[in-house]
């Protein structure tokens, strides 16, 4: 039983041994975890702490800067105020007096200098401006011109070229006109010709007429002669054969009437072809009457219709000319009143343009006149403000120079009673006081002050 309870000891003491290792173990592990609350709370702490430290260094860092830059800022007071120290002789004094006149006439020749370079650097850039507005002008004013120039080009073109148009037109109606007249010249011509060959003609029928009628007329002449020669011959024979028989009468009357059947049945079929023939040419005398006047009517209806159409082709041509020279005028008044209008607008917006340019000018020059002026206030009062620190600076350089003076000759009247006693104390001891004489005489000398001439001549005695 105690063997197997020693065991069980043991084996609990290497479980809890191994449990603590383990669990420091995961203590380790977690502790370097971050995305647990004592992880956030630690890592924030740690944050914290670094934070701190940077600041704290900074400060530091800062404080470490501060303290050398007093301890700059002391080194240069210190030197400073040996320099003062030293620099505490009347011939410096006057020295830095001249030389601070000097700045300030320096000042005063730079400051003048300057007004004056300002003042020619202003009118060079007044010149300039104008100049440069001169310029513009000229060229607004030229390329104006060149434009009216170049719109009075085009227009002239525009004029020429419709009044070319217009010649041509006018030229071609003419020809027009003279080619219709030519051939209505032709025409008539023409139509004279036809008339008078018809007349011509008329004539020829006419005469042709009357020649058959003529003829006619000599061949029933010719008939009534032979009618008569052949009566007179039968009545020759008649009477020359009067013995002939009844026989041959009854035969001669049937002959005799025969022939005058014959003779009758000739004469009316000549008169009626003569009739026929005069029908015939009066019909035809009328029909070429009739077609003449009808082809007159017709040519005259003809020349009417064409003089008629020539006249509205005439008029439409003198109203499109009229329509057009309208056209033409009414587009030069438009063309001068938008030129008059564009010249007026024009004109208007260089007078604004001016006006505005004017009054930006003055604008400008009020406020550089207002500039110089607040330039030159705050001249006067860098001025006065630099007299007053030089004036402050050798009043208080002055304050504390006699402060240095006093206490430099309380030094020296101290000095000089005491070598005095001491000079004194050698004589009554009939000791050789020579050396502090001459000491106290070259220091004398050097100082030169006012209430130690008493000293010095009683050193002299």
């Amino acid at each position: 039983m105690r063997a197997r309870s020693s065991l069980a000891e043991d084996s609990k003491d290497d479980g809890t041994e191994d449990r603590l290792a383990l669990h420091k173990k995961s203590q380790e592990r977690a502790s370097r975890w971050s995305n647990t609350l004592q992880g956030a709370r630690r890592l924030k702490i740690e944050m914290r702490k670094k934070r701190l430290a940077d600041e704290e260094a900074a400060k530091q860092a800062v404080d470490n800067e501060e303290a050398a830059y007093q301890k700059e800022l002391k080194k240069k007071a210190i030197g400073r105020a040996l320099e003062l120290s030293r620099q505490h002789g009347e011939h410096f004094r006057a020295f830095q007096g001249n030389a601070m006149l000097t700045d300030i006439h320096t000042d005063w020749e730079e400051e003048r200098t300057l007004k004056e370079e300002l003042g020619a650097l202003e009118k060079q850039r007044e010149a300039f401006h104008l100049e440069q507005e001169q310029q513009a002008y000229r060229r607004a004013l030229e390329r104006e011109v060149a434009e009216s120039l170049e719109r009075e080009k085009k227009v002239s073109e525009t004029q020429k070229e419709r009044a070319e148009q217009l010649e041509e037109m006018k030229r071609r109606r003419l020809q027009e006109i003279q080619d219709e007249i030519l051939q209505g010249e032709m025409l008539k011509k023409k139509a004279e010709e036809d008339i008078i060959a018809e007349r011509t003609a008329e004539v020829k029928r006419r005469e042709m007429a009357q020649k058959t009628l003529e003829e006619t007329v000599k061949s029933n002449k010719y008939f009534e002669e032979l009618k008569q020669r052949e009566r007179q011959v039968e009545a020759e024979q008649d009477a020359a054969i009067s013995g002939w028989a009844k026989r041959k009468e009854e035969m001669q009357e049937k002959m005799q009437k025969r022939s005058e059947e014959i003779f009758n049945a000739k004469l009316a079929t000549r008169q009626r072809m003569i009739d026929e023939q005069a029908r015939l040419l009066q019909a035809i005398h009328e029909a070429d009457e009739t077609r003449a006047e009808r082809e007159a009517a017709e040519f005259k209806a003809k020349e009417d219709a064409k003089f008629m159409a020539k006249e509205e082709q005439a008029r439409l041509q003198r109203q499109m000319i009229e329509e057009h020279r309208a056209q033409q005028l009414a587009m030069k008044k438009a063309n001068e009143e938008a030129r008059r209008a564009e010249d007026q607008r024009m004109l208007q917006h260089w007078h604004s343009s001016f006006s505005a340019m004017c009054e930006r000018d003055d604008e400008d020059r009020r406020r550089r006149f207002k500039e110089l002026q607040d330039l030159a206030a705050f001249n006067r009062q860098l001025a006065e403000l630099k007299a007053w620190e030089v004036q402050k600076a050798k009043d208080d350089e002055r304050a504390s120079m006699q402060k240095r003076l006093d206490r430099i000759a309380h030094e020296d009247a101290d000095f000089a009673r005491t070598a005095i006693e001491t000079i004194t104390d050698m004589k009554k001891s009939n000791r050789s006081p020579l050396p502090l004489i001459k000491q106290l005489k070259a220091h004398l000398a050097t100082t030169m002050h006012g209430e130690m001439h008493d000293e010095a001549k009683q050193i002299d005695a």
